[in-house]
C-alpha cells in the first residue's frame, strides 16, 4: 500500500513538473523549485529522478541557448540568471541520480549534455539555413574544428566551433 502511494506521489510530481511548461519553452527555475519543495524527495525512484532531471536539462538547454544567442553588447540578463539557476538545479539532480544509479553515471552525464546541446544545435541550424553561404561556412568550420581538436589544438578548435555555432556579435561567440 505504501509503495502504491509513493508511486502515485511520484506520478503526481512528474505530472506537476511537466505541466509547468504548459506550452511554453522556458520555465522559470523558481516555479520548478516550488513544485519540488512540495514533494518528499528522500525516497524517489531512479525513473522519477531521471524524468525530473531530463526536464531540468531541457530547461537549462533552452536558457543557455537564449543567453548565448543574445547580443554580446546587450546580453539577455534574464536568460543568464535562469541559465545559472538551472545549472545549479541540474547539477544537484544529476548528483542525486548518479547516487541512485552509480553504474550509469557516464550515460547520465552524456544524456544531460546531449539534451542541453540540442537547443543550441537547433537554433544554430535554423540560423545557418537562412543562406547557403552560412550553411557551408558552419559545416566547414565544424569539420575543421574536429580535425584541429584531434591533432591537439583544442583551444583553436573550440573557438572555431563556437564561430560555426553562434552568429557574429552574440554571447556564445564571445565566451
Amino acid at each position: 500500500m505504501q509503495d502504491q502511494r509513493m508511486a502515485d506521489s511520484e506520478k503526481d510530481l512528474i505530472k506537476r513538473v511537466t505541466s509547468l511548461s504548459s506550452g511554453r519553452i522556458g520555465v522559470p527555475c523558481r516555479d520548478f523549485e516550488r513544485v519540488l519543495k512540495e514533494f518528499p524527495m528522500k525516497s524517489i525512484s531512479v525513473h522519477a529522478c531521471l524524468e525530473i532531471s531530463d526536464f531540468a536539462s531541457n530547461q537549462l538547454g533552452h536558457w543557455s541557448s537564449e543567453f548565448k544567442f543574445s547580443l554580446a553588447e546587450a546580453p539577455n540578463t534574464d536568460a543568464r540568471t535562469e541559465m545559472e539557476s538551472w545549472q545549479a538545479v541540474s547539477a544537484g539532480l544529476l548528483e542525486s541520480l548518479k547516487a541512485l544509479a552509480p553504474s550509469a553515471s557516464q550515460q547520465i552525464e552524456q544524456k544531460h549534455s546531449l539534451i542541453v546541446l540540442q537547443h543550441t544545435l537547433k537554433r544554430a541550424a535554423k540560423y545557418n539555413e537562412s543562406t547557403v553561404l552560412r550553411k557551408f561556412r558552419a559545416t566547414a568550420l565544424s569539420k575543421m574544428s574536429f580535425i584541429l581538436n584531434s591533432v591537439g589544438f583544442s583551444g583553436l578548435a573550440s573557438r572555431m566551433y563556437s564561430s560555426a555555432l553562434y552568429p557574429k556579435g552574440t554571447r556564445g561567440r564571445n565566451l
